[in-house]
């Protein structure tokens, strides 16, 4: 019986041990309200932020200018110079509150974000959720709360929401709180966008247009349709893939090219690498077998 009592004393006194480190911990980190300066190098200059926003300096893209051209999508690009760039560069005073790339995976709705940030110079801001969601109750709205406030601090500025309907898909009673609570939140902060004229410009990209909740898309109205390459795109694509390997890309016949229709952008940039590869170790490959793997 004391045995008994013992190892219930010692299991009491364990979590009522874990539950203050947890405690302590908690109220030990810095409050909202708790300003630190922070020096970013691109903008040469200090930044006052708070513990929330300083958390997210780390998923801030800064613009690369050895990044690789994109190939081919003409069309997109005019759409992105019109809708984004020439405004931001240019110090407009419209911009379009949201943009949504939508269409079939590895069509580089991802790769266009980062070319809007080195064609324009402008940071930006990536909506990481793994960084969003946060286990404790209220963290999370306060995060995205700091998601803006730091966008509004560094403006110009992008921010970019990857696979967006995982965030925002439509909202429904079976939704957990915390998920609702944070869609809610997310759509309180795009409005402050629209209501400040500030140059800030929200990016999404997702597979499944159809899947996100209409209070985001009445937020952000246009949308760019990323299809899949046309015959031309495909030459060119294996023509840059390729570029350093002039014989390979002569190996290619057009029934190869006709057989790439309907592959995407980066099963193109695969095949191009399994080209290579098999090229370096086996004298009769087949690119025909190679393409066929992808249909």
């Amino acid at each position: 019986m004391l045995k008994t009592f013992e190892k219930f004393f010692i299991l009491f006194l364990s979590f009522g041990f874990m539950y203050y480190i947890s405690e302590r911990l908690i109220n030990s980190s810095l409050n909202e309200k708790d300003n630190i300066k922070v020096f970013i190098k691109h903008f040469n200059k200090h930044f006052t932020l708070n513990k929330y926003e300083n958390d997210l300096i780390e998923d801030i893209i800064f613009p690369d200018m050895n990044s690789k051209e994109i190939i081919g999508y003409d069309d997109i690009k005019s759409q992105i110079d019109n809708l984004v760039i020439k405004p931001l560069v240019s110090n407009f005073n419209y911009l379009p509150n949201g943009i949504i790339f939508h269409g079939p995976p590895g069509t580089g709705k991802t790769l266009f974000a980062k070319y809007i940030v080195n064609k324009t110079n402008i940071p930006l801001l990536n909506f990481d959720i793994a960084t969003i969601e946060n286990k404790y109750y209220g963290e999370t709205s306060k995060f995205i709360k700091a998601v803006f406030s730091l966008a509004n601090k560094i403006q110009p500025c992008i921010i970019f929401m990857d696979e967006i309907d995982g965030i925002c898909s439509e909202r429904s009673s079976l939704d957990q709180f915390h998920v609702n609570n944070m869609k809610t939140q997310l759509l309180k902060n795009l409005d402050g966008i629209s209501s400040n004229n500030s140059k800030i410009i929200c990016i999404g990209t997702t597979n499944k247009l159809n899947f996100i909740d209409k209070a985001m898309k009445r937020r952000m109205r246009t949308y760019i349709n990323f299809s899949l390459p046309s015959l031309i795109d495909i030459k060119n694509q294996f023509e840059y893939f390729l570029q350093n390997s002039t014989d390979l890309f002569n190996l290619l016949t057009d029934d190869d090219f006709n057989n790439c229709i309907g592959l995407s952008c980066s099963d193109i940039n695969e095949i191009s690498k399994q080209i290579l590869l098999h090229s370096q170790y086996d004298s009769e490959f087949s690119i025909s077998s190679i393409i066929s793997k992808f249909k």
